[in-house]
């Protein structure tokens, strides 16, 4: 029982699951899973719940097929599901593959029934293994809204847009193109997504969704944010997300702006260098976001710049969280940090900790990788420390003991509490 194991195995016994999953082709227990018992094909969608309940719904899964296939596929309701590669370490072997589901519900909506959607896992064009997943009557209004309030919100986009290279306004399109009237900047529109592309160059290539194949940050929005994009629509204002990964709601106002394009997603565009006019916007976003830019005080003076004087800027980041992200995590900031970053611009109305950035979930996080990264007897002599003697203990008593010398190195990096540089000046 979970409540009976010392304290810090009670914290981190769920985590084992995450970080070391059983051997394959076991599930794990937040999961949606079938398997087919004629052919011991295993298909897994990893989310805890059997429901959609946003317009939008983002999916890792995985399946096992004993039997040589050259192409699976995914439908939902006899409808093509599109397919994206993830990579999934722990699901490296014969059989075994992953992808990520980026389900937008609007697409599916005259074909789901009384039993909601039923997802089929298809090897070489015949079924193999399916899911059921049930969904929320609440969510089809929304969901029918997420076309129109997205051509809705490019026809506004379009009357503040500005090049990101030279600044100036005047973008028109031009063969699948939009091309700047100033510099002769091109951005290449894609044909089989329907948001607009501010990237160039190699960064474009580089950041298509094709080519992100790690879990994407899917969270939603909380109730404050709800109720301050739902009050700036009832006048007439307009949000920002800057960085928003893939949001799942979906709010006529709200203008999602990432370098990967994500269904969300409603302009494709690096921080640094926003492709809208001064003074656009009423609310402006960043969550989690400057940790992850190489100069979060160019990305920070663009978040100003894009905010009408008096709206309102909201701005999160990490102080004692582990790396994540990798190699893309640049920077944890202190309070004193995040201040410098506005300082001159904005007038703080407030400042606090609040909800996952509790320092629990910092611990949480912590000793979760520290755990997963030890070999299986020590993992084990270390989830059964109390509490008490990791407090107690002086920390440097233990740098001969397993406990750090067995940690595996990658694990460092993760969690180190600093770390040290030495170079040398290359010649000139």
């Amino acid at each position: 029982m979970i409540s009976r194991l010392p304290p810090v195995a009670r914290i981190l016994a769920r985590l084992r699951q995450r970080f070391h999953p059983p051997p394959p082709p076991s599930p794990a227990p937040s999961s949606q899973s079938a398997t087919n018992p004629a052919t011991g094909s295993v298909f897994t969608i990893d989310f805890p719940y059997a429901e959609v309940g946003w317009p939008l719904e983002y999916f890792p899964a995985w399946y096992y097929i004993a039997r040589p296939v050259s192409r699976v596929s995914l439908s939902a309701n006899g409808r093509a599901v599109p397919l994206h590669p993830l990579h999934r370490p722990d699901r490296e072997a014969p059989g075994y593959g992953a992808f990520s589901i980026y389900l937008v519900l609007a697409d599916y909506l005259d074909v789901i029934d009384e039993q909601g959607l039923r997802f089929v896992l298809e090897a070489d064009g015949e079924p193999e293994v399916s899911l059921q997943f049930r969904v929320a009557p609440y969510i089809l209004e929304p969901a029918g809204q997420f076309r129109p309030w997205r051509a809705a919100r490019r026809q506004w986009l379009n009357t503040i847009l500005r090049c990101p290279d030279c600044h100036q306004s005047g973008l028109q399109a031009r063969d699948q193109n939009l091309v700047c009237d100033h510099c002769q900047a091109s951005f290449p529109q894609h044909q089989n997504w329907d948001g607009l592309n501010l990237l160039n160059g190699p960064l474009e290539e580089a950041t298509r969704l094709v080519h992100k194949t790690d879990p994407v940050s899917a969270h939603v929005y909380d109730g404050t944010l709800i109720h301050k994009v739902e009050a700036l629509q009832a006048r007439g204002g307009w949000a920002l997300d800057v960085g928003a990964g893939l949001r799942r709601q979906v709010f006529p106002n709200l203008v999602c702006v990432e370098i990967f394009d994500y269904p969300s997603t409603d302009v494709r565009a690096r921080g640094a260098a926003l492709p809208f006019q001064d003074d656009s916007f009423d609310l402006v976003i960043s969550n989690a976001v400057l940790e992850h830019v190489p100069d979060p005080f160019a990305d920070a003076r663009e978040l100003v710049r894009v905010l009408k004087p008096g709206g309102e800027l909201h701005v999160m980041v990490p102080f004692l969280q582990p790396e994540h992200g990798f190699p893309y995590h640049y920077y944890n900031m202190t309070r004193s940090g995040l201040r410098q970053l506005f300082d001159a611009h904005i007038e703080v109305d407030s400042h606090r900790v609040e909800g996952a950035n509790e320092p629990l979930f910092s611990l949480h996080w912590i000793l979760g990788i520290y755990a997963a990264h030890l070999p299986p007897g020590e993992r084990e002599r270390f989830l059964d420390l109390p509490i008490r003697e990791l407090v107690e203990r002086i920390p440097a008593s233990y740098l001969d003991d397993p406990l750090i010398t067995a940690l595996n190195p990658e694990a460092k990096w993760l969690i180190a509490s600093g770390h040290t540089l030495v170079g040398r000046k290359r010649a000139s």
